[in-house]
């Protein structure tokens, strides 16, 4: 289409070598379309030399300089489209240029000033596009986020296909707003039509990581092991890897996390955050590997501790969390007492931690001391009277103890509730109760029966 364009413009001046400007203008055009920005200089020259008031073939010369990025392209460049504003203060295409070059120079008022005057002085939807994407970027960057959203909204509607950066900018919006479908939608779009733009792969990764949809988890995946092969000191990006990989892949997953913290350690120089040492203690624990997950929960805790003093909530959050880890582990390592005692030390500063009431009841439990063990489960559905792990719990102790009535009672509660009607165990739990009466002799065995085959409506 291009070189057809070209040919004619050709044949214009072989037919008639003395035509007006804007055939040298039209070469121009297509000759920068093609990427022969030598040729397109010369023919925006040309068409100055034959009218000296030629706005488009000052633009274009002007973009040319721009775009080169050195400090005398960008002098000359914005020359030109000064002397083309002198000439049509209102032409839109002259406009929205200054708008970008103001930006840069962060004279927001101009930006907007220009852009605004340039999406009223033209029809052209290509044009009406640019002005609001510098209106949206202006308001962006001064931190206005709905005007942003609204013009980058706009921008969107009026872009043509090829246009895509109001939707990396509509997307960050909805980043902004925790609208993640909206904002994927966006950026999604900007990938379409830039395949391996490194930074939109990065944003659809740490969008999907964290999907209840395992294909679009398996999306997250693969963009994010492109850009960790793109850019293998992206730190940010080995981390959400690696936070994916958890789910799947435990060794990838260590993996990813021991690239982090090489990275952060040796080019970064800074400390490995808690979080990750953490992170990295969990994955050790469900390997096994208990003396490796021991080292990473206490660096972890003592890394938190240090780092309390920029910010004592957010680290006392993580700090917990990792006690709790430890905890866990100390069991797992038959350390009951040091398990107990953390677990305590968390309920003195949480007296919310349900799962700590839970652990506790559990041990004493597995102790053999089924009143202590109850008494720590009641305190937890002190917290949350529907939590079901707690009803389960309970329910156990009553059948450990042959007591299938009132543990039949608290699986049945499990299933009335909305939220955990379908859940798996307690109909496995109710059918056990069901096949055991079955061979208590002072049992109605019809009546049992039947409870046994109503309970198939569950599993439809």
């Amino acid at each position: 289409m291009l070189l057809g364009a070209l040919a004619y413009y050709k044949k214009a001046l072989r037919t008639n070598p003395g035509c007006p400007a804007e055939v040298r203008l039209g070469m121009g055009h297509c000759f920068v379309k093609l990427n022969k920005l030598e040729k397109a200089r010369l023919a925006f020259g040309r068409a100055l030399e034959l009218n000296s008031k030629c706005v488009g073939a000052l633009v274009g010369l002007a973009v040319l300089e721009l775009n080169n990025k050195e400090a005398d392209s960008i002098k000359n460049g914005v020359q030109l489209l000064s002397r083309a504003y002198t000439i049509d203060p209102s032409n839109p295409m002259v406009l929205n240029h200054l708008a970008n070059h103001f930006f840069f120079k962060k004279d927001y008022s101009k930006v907007q000033h220009l852009a605004l005057h340039a999406f009223h002085n033209t029809e052209v939807e290509a044009m009406q596009a640019e002005s609001c994407y510098q209106l949206a970027r202006s308001f962006h960057v001064q931190e206005d986020y709905d005007q942003a959203f609204q013009y980058y909204y706009q921008a969107t509607q009026f872009a043509s296909s090829t246009f895509v950066l109001p939707f990396f900018g509509l997307g960050q919006m909805y980043v902004y707003r925790r609208d993640k479908e909206n904002a994927a939608q966006c950026f999604e779009k900007v990938l379409k039509a830039y395949p391996n733009n490194y930074e939109t792969m990065k944003i659809l990764g740490s969008l999907y990581a964290t999907s209840d949809d395992q294909e679009k988890r398996d999306i997250a995946k693969g963009h994010l092991k492109k850009v960790t092969e793109q850019y293998p000191d992206d730190v940010e990006a080995w981390i959400e890897l690696a936070q994916i990989l958890e789910q799947t892949d435990i060794q990838g997953a260590l993996s990813a996390y021991g690239t982090a913290t090489r990275i952060l350690q040796e080019k970064v120089q800074a400390d490995v955050p808690p979080e990750i040492l953490n992170n990295l203690g969990a994955l050790h624990f469900r390997l096994g590997n208990l003396g490796e997950a021991k080292k990473y929960f206490l660096a972890s805790l003592e890394r938190a501790k240090a780092e309390g003093e920029h910010d004592e909530h957010y680290y006392n959050a993580i700090s917990v969390t990792t006690s709790y880890n430890l905890a866990r582990l100390y069991e797992a390592m038959c350390e009951f007492h040091e398990a107990e005692k953390l677990y305590k030390n968390i309920l003195r500063e949480h007296p919310n931690y349900v799962d700590c009431y839970l652990r506790l009841g559990a041990m004493a439990r597995d102790k053999g001391n089924f009143y202590e063990a109850s008494d720590w489960f009641k305190e937890a559905l002190q917290i949350n009277q529907d939590h079901p792990d707690a009803w389960s719990l309970i329910g156990n102790l009553h059948l450990a103890k042959q007591e299938w009535g009132p543990g039949q009672k608290k699986f049945e509660r499990i299933l009335k509730q909305p939220s955990t009607q379908n859940d798996t165990y307690s109909m496995l739990a109710l059918g056990n109760v069901w096949l055991q009466t079955l061979h208590q002799p002072t049992r109605d065995r019809e009546k049992v029966r039947g409870n046994l085959l109503s309970g198939h409506r569950f599993n439809i």
